[in-house]
């Protein structure tokens, strides 16, 4: 992965809107699962879906919850 290769290659202006609308999209969708999003205070547990996949559920960081 770290290497001292570079690679160069074009992205087009719509790329670059379609990224930022993705983040920002991905941003609020977090934000909305928390009650106060300036210190970061998630809702309850109960708030939060389970999931049963555990393809999804092997690089999750919160496996406990849907346990």
């Amino acid at each position: 992965m770290f290497s001292d290769k570079i690679s160069e290659f074009a992205v087009t202006e719509g790329e670059i809107k379609d990224t930022k609308a993705y983040i920002r999209g991905s941003v609020a969708d977090m934000q909305s699962m928390l009650t106060d999003v300036e210190n970061n205070i998630p809702k309850e547990e109960t708030a939060f879906q389970k999931v049963g996949d555990d393809k999804i559920r092997g690089w999750c960081n919160f496996k406990k919850v849907c346990d």
